[in-house]
């Protein structure tokens, strides 16, 4: 077997070795061997290389020189003991006669490589024998379909969306197999290797390559309904792409990650909401439901508070609640329904339908379907003041920027990544570290002398600046001031992205805080429209869909 890292490995030629090719899925845990061995520095896709083929016992790998960062994988690798072999192909950046010429040659010298290496002669009647294979076999779609761009995915990933979507999936990334278009017999390796040098060059080109042009043709199909686009972190290669096709009318999903499966939850929540987004979700009513007597439970367990809204026909709220989210979010959800149905004067047995939402949602026993916040948030936010366009949520372990239309449907939206830095989370360890309850916080931060910049946005490394201003005896309300100023500039980038539409509305808990908000507006040069219970919304969202759902 010979590891191999993308489309671009002549999977047929290994045939004429009698060997097998495979695409190594580097999605892992966590990077254990990469850490010893690569410069922190290092870009995680090659890191992922690194542990997949050290952990999977791996001893011939075929790389191909998309970058630097896969050249020092190379030089890392050939320190490897258990590594017999290993090989670097040139691929030529253009395709044009001399970059085909080229490439047959990278193909020869490799043959000549592995005859030396292993004492085998390439085997040409071999390779004709197997060739047929590797013919793409592909049916074309021809009904709309989500297409996942960018660079590489883990195979987690893929059937992660393909078990969400209510679309086909199509993977059009790095991870994509090698294929061709056709499969016909040699009688040297001279022919065969020019014949499969013009084969590769003629794919949809990778983003590192010159002429890009016929990358256009992966977003013209009119059944694409739409995007995933997946970036790794620290590679810039791919965000070029990504900011052309925002331009295009097409729907479109980001998501940058690292290949580890540690944010397993945030990437489900923005496929979910996507999908949510694209199709209008499926809730489903059971039957029986007596339509003059409805009453709807929105719950959001979120990772600080669980929030219950009931609703009843005509759209009534009959009760809200907030509870603090402990240490099991069950515990918690369970004590907000019970207060819920309390205040309302309702039975469990009244109640026609539930609606869950937030991180927690599908951890709730007694909810009947489930929503992303996002959507909910749409909804909630639409329903309170049905001017407003942006929607800026910052609840205890994210951050979000949504933008929906006059009707509250999501547009677009984006999360802040895996980091607690401008989030509820961040404003409770920095008033730890202040010594000071939140409400005051909020408050402090209004009233400020120097204005002071905290520089970091990761939160750990804020905190630290914190610590240093106070040795430096700097005034607590100015310190608060330059937190505030810290989560606003993270904000509005968020903002930015899904692109500035008056009017704004913000939620979660964050909304409280005065002083936060103030920045916001500052940056964004107008108001913020604040509910008079901002962190409701998304339970309140949710209780409304359910309605919807039962009464049209």
């Amino acid at each position: 077997m010979i590891a191999c890292m993308c489309k671009y490995s002549p999977f047929a030629i290994f045939e004429g070795f009698n060997e097998n090719g495979i695409i190594i899925d580097d999605s892992i845990e966590q990077f254990t061997e990469s850490e010893k061995l690569m410069h922190p520095s290092m870009c995680s896709y090659s890191k992922g290389l690194l542990d997949k083929i050290i952990e999977r016992k791996i001893d011939k790998v075929f790389l191909v020189n998309c970058c630097d960062a896969i050249r020092r994988l190379k030089d890392t690798l050939e320190k490897v003991d258990t590594i017999k072999f290993i090989y670097i192909m040139d691929l030529p950046k253009k395709n044009n006669c001399c970059s085909k010429d080229i490439l047959k040659k990278e193909i020869l010298k490799f043959i000549k490589a592995y005859e030396d290496f292993s004492g085998k002669k390439f085997d040409l009647d071999r390779f004709n024998k197997s060739i047929y294979k590797y013919v793409s076999s592909e049916p074309k779609i021809e009904k709309e379909y989500i297409k996942v761009l960018g660079a590489k995915v883990s195979e987690d990933f893929l059937n992660k969306a393909k078990d969400i979507l209510d679309y086909p999936l199509v993977n059009d990334t790095c991870f994509k197999r090698h294929y061709l278009s056709y499969a016909k017999k040699f009688d040297n390796i001279d022919d065969l290797a020019l014949w499969y040098s013009e084969e590769m060059l003629s794919y949809t080109p990778c983003m590192r390559m010159d002429d890009i042009k016929k990358r256009r043709a992966l977003v013209e199909d009119p059944n694409l309904k739409g995007i995933i686009y997946h970036t790794v972190k620290f590679c810039d290669h791919y965000s070029f792409e990504y900011m052309n096709l925002q331009k295009s009318n097409i729907p479109m999903l980001k998501v940058e990650t690292d290949l580890t499966n540690q944010s397993n939850g945030q990437i489900k929540t923005r496929i979910e909401a996507f999908n949510e987004q694209l199709s209008g979700g499926k809730v489903k009513v059971r039957e029986g439901i007596d339509k003059d007597r409805v009453y709807v439970m929105g719950v959001d367990s979120g990772s600080t508070s669980t929030n219950i809204v009931i609703l009843d026909k005509d759209k009534n709220v009959l009760s809200k609640v907030i509870v603090k989210t402990g240490a099991r979010s069950m515990d918690s959800a369970n004590k907000a329904y019970e207060m819920a149905l309390d205040e309302a004067k309702l039975k469990k047995e009244d109640i026609s339908l539930i609606i869950g939402t937030g991180y927690g949602r599908y951890n709730i026993p007694f909810v009947d379907e489930n929503v992303t916040e996002i959507t909910c948030h749409g909804k909630g936010a639409h329903f309170i003041n049905n001017e407003i366009r942006t929607i800026i949520d910052i609840g205890g372990q994210d951050s979000k920027a949504i933008s929906i239309d006059e009707k509250g449907n999501v547009k677009s939206f984006v999360m802040n990544d895996k980091c607690a830095a401008g989030t509820g989370r961040f404003l409770e360890m920095i008033a730890r570290t202040l010594e000071i309850d939140l409400k005051t916080m909020s408050e402090e931060g209004l009233s400020y002398k120097e204005d002071l910049t905290i520089t970091s946005v990761c939160s750990v490394f804020a905190e630290s600046e914190v610590v240093s201003l106070i040795a430096d005896n700097k005034d607590r309300k100015d310190i608060i001031h330059g937190v505030n100023k810290s989560i606003a500039t993270k904000t509005v980038g968020l903002v930015d992205r899904v692109g500035r539409v008056e009017k704004y509305m913000m939620t979660g808990g964050v909304a409280k805080n005065k002083g936060v908000v103030k920045c916001i507006e500052e940056k964004l040069g107008t108001s913020i429209f604040i509910a008079q219970e901002p962190q409701i919304c998304g339970a309140l969202g949710a209780a409304l869909i359910g309605l919807e759902k039962i009464l049209n």
